[in-house]
């Protein structure tokens, strides 16, 4: 996709340069000679360790850059390098270090004899990508040379002419009172905004990784990226998950910039070479040769800040989702002297929501169909989570738990309480740390517990239950089997818990903290744990339950850990041949040593 950087000017060639050595020899240095030159020997060799793409594309790529160089001729001028393709010029200078730096991309010559020059190159054509090495050599040849001038007389390539097409006439105003399913950000001090889940999943704060960005101008502005006053956030939306694919479909970044005063700026004047398919004081929405692009801003007297959002997209449909969401940017500022915020209040008759406000995401989503969440959040399971993955690290990871001194362990290396530590990456999955806890009591019992633990009771857990009944109290979390939700609350974070009864009197948690995904993410994440089955799991002794989570870690321990956590990764076979039943050691904790059911030993 085009990169704009909204000034006019071309994006700046990052080149990353190799350590050149010189190596020592009695001979004089050979010299770059002046001349026509034409590519010979040429080869594309891909980097192992770093390429991600298939045998077929790499043929492919291959074919494409031989075919491109050996339609084309070079000629140096020193210190100047010229390539001539079918096509077009492009100029390059030669440094001392017989670097060329040019529109296509970065050579290193090493001039050889009988006027050979060996040439290498990363970054041709879409070598840069593919992570691929380009190597060939140039070969000297007189300026009349058959194949030179061959090149030269062949017919100039005549583009097909572009025919504008006319833009559908758009109700901007419609567009942004249309209400959609959302989740609101706090996206800095005061400033909230509401996306899409999809657009959600795409948050951060900051610019993409891999991703520079220099100063840039918009009209009057300018916007430099690396001034720490500058508060900098960024949303994408794709069809597939961040980490199946190499770019992304829509990106919009939003600069929060601190300003006295609002902007003088003309956004309906910029960027006219380009079609205007919307134009008035704060939007721009334009399209170009790779897709349609826009600019927003939005200026906050109380808060004296500027927010300018830029977007880029391949299609109308997503550039408009992201249009739409920018437009949702407000203020939360209270004036504290008049003890009401810096909006226009709403009359009698009004209705008390905006289409910011409304249709947002709750908790409580949950109890929906599946189908319906997904039909409504424009979003499955699978493309959120890698569901498959996911389901198999669970399981094997409450077997090795249920197959270990860990079913013991209270307090201890990446345990607390009973609730261990379970981590799990995948790029773009948001949950990478949950908990897992073995309860030896039943799941009615843990539920009133979790209650009263929630709502800060000062009784009996067991007795929670009816107490709710009796006094009609309020509380703060809702359970709706088999999922747990800490609060319900829209404007409080909340952790989730997923409870299992495995066998009668034991019954498995898995918890994931507060501060894990956004609302959408929370509840799709909840609706894959609840579809979640279990198989084959090992069932403990009696004389075992009553054990569980009753110890604490000797610093032993604290190296064995590392060996059970590669367990998770075992065979079905291995890890049921690590059951209690068939071990034949002891385990140490501070308590002392124990029998393979937990049992302290006497000694």
């Amino acid at each position: 996709m085009q990169r704009h950087w909204w000034n006019k000017s071309r994006a700046i060639l990052m080149l990353t340069m190799a350590s050149l050595i010189a190596a020592c020899s009695n001979e004089e240095p050979l010299e770059i000679q002046s001349g026509a030159y034409l590519p010979k020997e040429i080869t594309v060799q891909f980097l192992k360790d770093e390429t991600t793409i298939d045998d077929a594309q790499k043929l492919i790529i291959t074919q494409e850059i031989i075919e491109s160089l050996e339609q084309s001729y070079f000629t140096i001028e020193l210190p100047m390098m010229h390539h001539f393709t079918h096509k077009e010029m492009a100029n390059g200078i030669i440094t001392p270090e017989n670097l060329v730096l040019s529109q296509l991309a970065t050579y290193q010559l090493t001039p050889q004899k009988n006027s050979i020059i060996q040439v290498k190159s990363e970054d041709f054509g879409k070598c840069q990508q593919a992570k691929c090495a380009l190597q060939f050599s140039l070969t000297k040849v007189a300026a009349d040379d058959p194949q030179i001038k061959s090149l030269q007389e062949m017919p100039e390539i005549v583009e097909e002419p572009i025919i504008e097409e006319t833009l559908p006439s758009l109700d901007i105003a419609k567009l942004f009172a249309t209400n959609y399913w959302g989740v609101i950000h706090e996206i800095s001090d005061h400033l909230t905004l509401k996306l899409t889940p999809i657009q959600s999943n795409g948050l951060i704060y900051g610019i993409p990784e891999h991703t520079e960005m220099a100063s840039f101008e918009i009209g009057n502005i300018t916007i430099d990226p690396k001034d720490p006053k500058v508060e900098i956030l960024s949303f994408y939306s794709n069809a597939m998950p961040s980490s199946d694919v190499h770019q992304v479909d829509t990106i919009s970044y939003l600069f929060i910039i601190p300003s006295k005063e609002a902007p003088n700026l003309d956004l309906t004047a910029l960027d006219t070479e380009n079609q205007h398919f919307f134009a008035d004081q704060n939007n721009l929405l334009a399209r170009d040769t790779t897709g349609f692009y826009s600019i927003q801003y939005r200026y906050f007297p109380a808060l004296k800040q500027l927010a300018i959002a830029l977007t880029e997209s391949r299609t109308l449909e997503d550039i408009l989702g992201h249009f739409q969401a920018i437009n949702t940017l407000q203020s939360t500022l209270i004036d504290a002297d008049k003890n009401k915020t810096t909006t226009k209040p709403k009359a009698k008759d009004e209705k008390a929501t905006t289409a910011a406000e409304s249709k947002t995401i709750l908790l409580t989503d949950f109890s929906l169909p599946l189908k319906e969440l997904q039909s409504r959040y424009q979003i499955t399971l699978k493309q959120m989570f890698r569901v498959d993955n996911i389901y198999e690290n669970y399981q094997n990871e409450v077997k090795r738990i249920l197959t270990s001194d860990a079913l013991f362990l209270k307090e201890g290396p990446n345990t607390q309480n009973g609730y261990h530590l379970f981590t799990q990456h995948f790029g773009d999955y948001q949950f990478n740390e949950t908990y897992l806890k073995i309860h030896n009591e039943s799941l009615k019992n843990v539920i009133a517990a979790v209650k009263a633990l929630n709502n800060g009771a000062e009784i009996d857990a067991k007795e929670f239950e009816h107490h709710l009944e009796d006094e009609g109290k309020d509380v703060k979390g809702v359970w709706q089997n088999p999922i747990y939700f800490y609060s319900t609350d829209p404007k409080e974070a909340s952790g989730i818990s997923y409870f299992k009864e495995i066998q009668p009197g034991v019954t498995l948690e898995i918890f994931s903290p507060a501060f894990q995904g956004h609302v959408a993410e929370k509840v799709l994440f909840s609706k894959l744990l609840s579809n979640m089955t279990w198989k084959n799991l090992p069932k403990l002794a009696k004389n075992s339950i009553k054990n569980i989570a009753k110890y604490h870690a000797m610093p032993l321990i604290e190296e064995n850990s590392v060996e059970s956590t590669d367990e998770a990764s075992d065979s079905k076979e291995v890890a049921e041949a690590k059951a209690p039943t068939e071990k034949t050691s002891f385990y140490e904790f501070k308590e002392g040593k124990t029998t393979l059911q937990g049992e302290l030993i006497k000694e």
